[in-house]
């Protein structure tokens, strides 16, 4: 007889597979088109082959079952997912930097929030003590909003604006990621942090 938790673990797998076959075949893509694109543009396309790659790479580790940690037989950590993170979302926060006029002071402060971010959310996921949890919970909130804040201080300046082309591109993504990256907070405190 299947059970209800197979369905899910069944369901989750052919996602992961999903997920895994277009992150690489991105990864591919961005590969082939960096050929074709005048140099100024390639540094964009070869952060994004790196997340790609990265990202498909995190996905074949969950689809084939190595991600769980299984913590007191409690719950599950998907550190696959934390070590993805921790290299994707410093280049993906890249990607969108190369639009900007960002010194290097500031992106490393940036790219250092959003590190901090992700290994306090780690650091909670594997904290026992539910008190200790969310210090780390709001420690990397903070690193979020230090994040956040530094890469929105390239849209008031404008000794940071490239052009207005990618000015443009610059706010329409971030804006996307923000709101986005507001909801991981609240997925890690119902998921990891609970």
């Amino acid at each position: 007889q299947l059970k209800m938790a197979d369905v899910e673990t069944e369901t989750g797998m052919i996602a992961q597979w999903i997920v895994f076959a277009i992150m690489a075949a991105a990864a591919i893509a961005f590969g082939v088109a960096v050929h074709f694109r005048p140099s100024e543009l390639k540094s964009a396309y070869y952060i994004n082959i790196a997340i790609c790659t990265i990202a498909a790479t995190a996905y074949y580790a969950m689809a084939v079952n190595y991600q769980d940690l299984t913590m007191n037989g409690e719950r599950q950590v998907v550190y696959a997912r934390y070590i993805d993170w921790v290299l994707t979302t410093p280049l993906l926060l890249l990607d969108l930097i190369v639009m900007t006029k960002m010194g290097g002071v500031m992106i490393s402060w940036v790219i250092g929030a959003d590190i901090f971010m992700i290994v306090f959310g780690i650091l909670g996921a594997f904290e026992d003590e539910h008190k200790f949890k969310w210090v780390y919970f709001i420690a990397g909130c903070v690193m979020q909003a230090v994040l956040t804040y530094g890469m929105y201080n390239a849209t008031w300046k404008d000794d940071l604006k490239k052009s207005p082309e990618y000015h443009s591109s610059y706010v329409s993504l971030l804006v996307f990621l923000s709101i986005l990256w507001v909801f991981y907070p609240v997925v890690w405190a119902f998921g990891s942090g609970s």
